[in-house]
């Protein structure tokens, strides 16, 4: 069996992200799931917030779709409930401290509709009487309506499963809603086809309207955040259902971080929840999002107005279009058109992922071109990850150990680089020209060189052993 290298990006992240991971992880496997779990809920936190600038003058959201993929057993529940668990708390807390604010809300709605059936009830005795309509009922009739009863600020909330109706209504007392919990199947089987539509709306900042009976059509805002943990077996079946399917054609698929462990991975390195492990960098993260839960209540009461819109600096720019450049030559293997589709969405993921995990962090002026590259490591493993997860159980016909020699070819002879050293991105470039066409080619040879101890992968570089002057080859790295 060829192992790929499945690390995740780690030395991509802002400070305050790594260090909540390192000092959480046991293994390479739950830096994995520490990661997708902590991007998602930056998204919930800041991605109600925050919007940003694409190259073109766009302005879209930061929110994210995260895909946590992993076997049984390998801690996706202990690791996610700390999230689960802070963000059930808030809510809580914050319901309790507005209960007296809703009991007189609720109260002067009673006292305000009864006044109204009054005046109704009088202006209609009038009418059958004949009588001559009252000036002065029409206008109490007025005032009363320019007086309903306002509601009281509410709180997020979290959905395990929902219909269309309910979370539209819970939107239209807080946008930030959150679609999280513990075991995705059920979560994913029960999404009905028009909230799977919606969120592929609501993700690219276009508000569907939505028909009540009693105020008509309105356009409502939504500003969700989707964290799906669930097992890869699980997914994969899932997507070859009906609705499986139509969750692919649909786009919402492409719309996910894929942030996934495989089986091989976990077996080797399993998850100990019973391992002694400190507090303080996750409860950083959790504090950070505490403060933006608070902005977005302000913004609640604000109707949403003044969010905060991040641009990028011109070389931050210039490196988006350069990434973009390169995920235009990939869609020349796009084996199917769900494939075609993660790669098609990848760079407004790198501009999202920038932006928020930028603003968490507290990185003062515009998006630093450092911070597109770190972004963009991660959303190219994000789609390797998704490549790998549809990909199982296919056989390419490749010989993977021939494609190996083949790029180390390459990496011995065609390249013009300094000290066998190369960014990763780059050497897939230059593979793509000599026949590895799709990125797991590339990253099954490159599994085999780093099996052999002739290759290694650090901090987004490819390092090698290069040849002296005799011939022999010298250690580098």
């Amino acid at each position: 069996m060829i192992i790929k290298s499945k690390l995740p990006p780690l030395h991509a992240s802002v400070q305050l992200v790594h260090d909540a991971v390192v000092e959480q992880a046991g293994t390479a496997a739950t830096e994995t799931l520490l990661a997708g779990f902590i991007d998602g809920y930056i998204s919930q936190a800041v991605g109600p917030c925050l919007l940003v600038k694409t190259p073109y003058g766009e302005t879209i959201p930061t929110l994210a779709y995260v895909t946590v993929c992993a076997p049984a057993g390998s801690g996706k529940s202990p690791i996610g409930k700390h999230f689960r668990d802070h963000f059930d708390r808030w809510v809580e807390a914050y319901a309790a401290g507005t209960v007296e604010a809703w009991q007189e809300y609720e109260a002067n709605k009673e006292a305000w509709k009864a006044q109204k059936a009054g005046i109704l009830k009088s202006i209609k005795k009038n009418a059958s009487l004949g009588q001559p309509a009252d000036v002065c009922l029409q206008q109490r009739l007025l005032e009363l309506e320019k007086s309903i009863p306002k509601m009281p600020p509410s709180a997020p909330r979290r959905f395990e499963n929902t219909t269309f109706t309910p979370w539209i209504e819970q939107a239209a007392r807080h946008p930030a809603t959150l679609f999280y919990a513990d075991e995705g199947g059920p979560m994913l089987a029960d999404l009905e086809k028009d909230v799977i539509g919606a969120l592929c709306s609501y993700f690219s900042g276009m508000s569907p309207s939505h028909a009540r009976s009693n105020t008509g059509v309105q356009v409502v805002l939504a500003l969700p955040t989707v964290i799906v943990s669930i097992q890869p077996s699980v997914f994969t079946s899932f997507l070859t259902t009906p609705k499986g399917k139509f969750y692919l054609e649909s786009g919402k698929a492409s719309r996910s971080l894929y942030y996934s462990v495989p089986e091989w991975e976990f077996a080797e390195q399993s998850f100990s929840p019973s391992g002694e492990r400190g507090t303080t960098a996750l409860q950083a993260v959790l504090d950070r999002a505490e403060y933006f839960f608070g902005l977005q209540d302000q913004l609640n009461q604000n109707g949403w107005k003044d969010r905060k819109v991040l641009e990028m600096t011109r070389p931050g720019s210039r490196e988006l279009q350069d990434v973009e450049r390169y995920l235009h030559g990939l869609r020349r293997s796009a084996a199917s058109a769900g494939e075609l589709a993660v790669i098609d969405k990848a760079p407004q993921n790198i501009l999202r992922h920038a932006a928020r995990h930028h603003e968490f962090a507290g990185i003062e002026g515009s998006i630093e071109a450092c911070e597109i590259a770190d972004s963009a490591e991660w959303v190219l493993w994000s789609l390797d990850n998704y490549l790998d997860l549809t990909e199982q159980g296919q056989t390419s016909g490749r010989n993977a150990e021939k494609d190996a020699e083949t790029l180390w070819d390459l990496m011995l002879n065609g390249l013009r680089v300094r000290d066998c050293k190369i960014p990763k991105r780059q050497l897939s470039e230059e593979a793509f020209n000599i026949g590895l066409v799709r990125s797991t080619h590339f990253n099954e040879a490159l599994g085999v060189l780093c099996q052999q101890h002739r290759a290694t992968v650090k901090n987004g570089y490819v390092l090698w052993d290069g040849p002296d002057r005799l011939g022999h080859l010298l250690c580098k790295y």
